[in-house]
């Protein structure tokens, strides 16, 4: 009679995976398949894969400066249910950008006990890979079907599929030799990333060569190609249309003002919690009165004030909990800042591919709705948590 052993301090590790392939392969599919009311089957397995992993915590928390936004999340969680019970959905909806990280953190605190950072490493790599292949099958299928547009809008196979390709361009660029076949490899990236749909995804695969550049270059040189990349970013905001169009206009009037309540209302320290909607009325009439923009008039659609987020997912951060206190999410990326001076003393080519990967995928982060939804978060905090591990290893 055969049997499948599975080692137990490697279960929780293969069903994290599990959860990630399934939101690969299947895309909203299987972030949004219904279980029972508002219970849809990725959330519910996130949360028993948690639950098993508090059953067998060791009382050790790995990068304890994060602890405070999860303790701060919580209690703005219990006093906006307080104070407005009869919202418990739009609050728990809000809510998901937290959900997502503390799961990811309580997991990963179970799994980096027993699983080689190596491991990790290898699946994200797995990940960025298949990533391309679903979605050069995902052309090839529409081309065969007679209906393939490649400037379509949402054209990928599922959502992970975006940050999978951004991930693999971090992989060529680290991994490769240099030479043509490199650079052909990465420019071929590049262009696959125009194909998705999102014009931030090819700035995320853009910004990396110059990431690379400056990570590797003398210190005067790092100067030159960072005014470089300045100066090509604008370029791109100048002459790429999707950079200067109503949606890009519209996002930039939201997180303005999202950041003034951050910082004038709430000094920066305080956070809005989860009762409260995203825009208020009158900015919803003022974006419809400049920008023909309906989404958040209540008479077309009443939800949206509190369900449409900022387009920014470290904007939604601040603006639940507050900016002094979200501002420990970045201390990981601080720490790239001290890799780079010391790189000589620090070198590790898994750790600068992780470096790359996580600057891509911030910078798609930074242009939308990604950690408040289920369809990637656990993917982004896989190498969130896999960099912030590098580091401890090294004593960074």
């Amino acid at each position: 009679m055969l049997s499948l052993k599975i080692p137990r301090n490697q279960l929780f590790t293969l069903l994290l995976f599990f959860i990630i392939t399934g939101l690969l392969l299947f895309g909203m599919g299987f972030s949004k398949f219904q279980v029972v009311g508002s219970l849809y089957l990725h959330d519910l397995l996130l949360l028993l894969v948690t639950f098993g992993s508090l059953l067998h915590f060791k009382r050790y928390f790995r990068f304890p400066y994060l602890l405070p936004i999860v303790f701060l999340s919580f209690l703005y969680l219990g006093y906006s249910l307080l104070i407005c019970p009869q919202n418990v959905g739009f609050i728990f909806r809000q809510f998901a950008f937290f959900l997502y990280f503390t799961c990811s953190y309580l997991i990963f605190n179970k799994v980096a006990d027993s699983t080689p950072i190596e491991t990790f490493i290898r699946f994200v790599i797995w990940i960025a890979k298949a990533s391309v292949l679903l979605q050069l099958g995902f052309h090839a299928y529409h081309f065969s079907q007679g209906n393939f547009n490649l400037l379509d809008d949402y054209n990928y196979f599922s959502p992970l599929t975006v940050m999978g390709i951004i991930v693999f361009a971090a992989y060529i660029l680290v991994y490769y030799r240099d030479g043509l076949n490199k650079y052909l490899l990465f420019g071929f990236t590049l262009a696959l990333s125009l194909t998705l749909g999102h014009s931030s995804a090819f700035l995320a695969v853009f910004v990396l060569f110059f990431v690379l550049l400056l990570i590797r270059v003398s210190r005067t040189a790092k100067i030159i190609i960072l005014s470089a990349t300045v100066l090509a970013m604008v370029a791109l905001v100048i002459f790429i249309p999707q950079f200067t169009d109503v949606n890009s206009i519209w996002r930039l009037k939201y997180w303005a003002y999202a950041l003034n309540i951050v910082f004038t209302e709430n000094f920066g320290l305080l956070g809005q919690g989860f009762h409260h909607p995203y825009a208020s009325q009158a900015f919803g009439y003022e974006l419809y009165n400049q920008l023909n923009s309906v989404l958040f008039i209540d008479k077309v659609k009443p939800d949206m004030r509190y369900l449409s987020p900022f387009h920014n997912s470290f904007i939604s951060l601040f603006f639940h909990i507050g900016f002094l206190p979200g501002l420990l999410l970045f201390v990981p990326y601080l720490k790239i800042v001290k890799y780079v001076r010391h790189r000589n003393r620090y070198y590790d080519k898994d750790t600068e591919f992780l470096i790359l990967a996580l600057t891509g995928i911030s910078v798609w982060v930074s242009l939308n709705v990604i950690l408040e939804l289920p369809h990637a978060a656990l993917f982004v905090w896989l190498v969130y948590f896999t960099l912030s591990e590098k580091w401890k290893k090294m004593s960074l």
